[in-house]
């Protein structure tokens, strides 16, 4: 039976929509980094075979017109530090320009003990858009 090992977590205070404001995403290649998990909100793996479930909560909005938004997870280090893509996906809103909320979840087998960091990145690959929260990444450590 698997059970939580280690739990750590980012997210705005308050987490609500709005409660960022002037953070453009960037057009890819470029990309902002929406939340880290490292430092003191750092997962730590005690197995090889542990795994670490991912979570992550955006809040955006789009200008008018077709819009598609990159959510990307990097292990390691961030993805202008050489950073190992792990998960991406891509969101869209109405062509009017729109609120969007992008929920995901992840399952990553690092394959080491200790410390493992990793990078919620986002960035535009078409039209605009920005961040407006809630912003949330959550990291928990399971133990097969």
């Amino acid at each position: 039976m698997s059970e939580y090992e280690h739990f750590n977590y980012r997210q705005l205070d308050p987490n609500t929509s709005g409660a960022v404001t002037d953070v453009t995403i960037p057009s890819a290649p470029d990309t902002h980094l929406a939340a880290s998990l490292k430092g003191g909100a750092v997962i730590v793996t005690q197995d090889p075979d542990d795994r670490v479930k991912l979570s992550a909560v955006l809040g955006w909005i789009s200008d008018a017109g077709a819009n598609v938004l990159r959510v990307s997870i990097y292990r390691d280090a961030p993805s202008t530090e050489g950073g190992t893509l792990i998960f991406s996906t891509l969101d869209a809103t109405d062509p009017d320009g729109a609120n969007g909320t992008v929920s995901i979840v992840h399952v990553d087998a690092p394959g080491t003990t200790g410390v493992v960091n990793y990078f919620l990145e986002v960035s535009m690959e078409l039209g605009t858009g920005s961040l407006i929260g809630p912003v949330t990444f959550i990291g928990e450590v399971i133990h097969p």
